[in-house]
């Protein structure tokens, strides 16, 4: 909707409509909702078609190798090793798990 300002968005659960009692005979003739059944298997990458494999793989033989920039690798153990001393500083008597995996 063009020129709409929205500044929230309630989503309901399914079956959340609010619950009243029946008070005239057509409320109480509805029906009870039908559960939604989903038409198939999930589709995933595994089961995808060959088109998809096909388009996947065109992608991946242009697209660039992903990179780490040296000077952020460098930032990313210093933090981690302040991180480690501060957690030693403040709770000295555990044991601080070192196992984390840092580039």
């Amino acid at each position: 909707m063009p020129d709409a300002n929205i500044r929230a968005l309630h989503v309901l659960a399914l079956n959340s409509r609010a619950t009243t009692t029946a008070t005239s005979s057509t409320a109480a003739e509805e029906p009870a909702p039908r559960r939604v059944v989903p038409a198939g298997p999930v589709k995933t990458r595994e089961t995808a078609s060959a088109g998809c494999h096909r388009t996947l793989a065109a992608h991946r033989a242009v697209a660039p190798p992903r990179q780490e920039a040296p000077a952020l690798a460098v930032v990313v153990v210093r933090h981690e090793q302040a991180r480690l001393d501060l957690a030693e500083q403040v709770f000295p008597d555990v044991e601080q798990d070192q196992g984390n995996k840092t580039p």
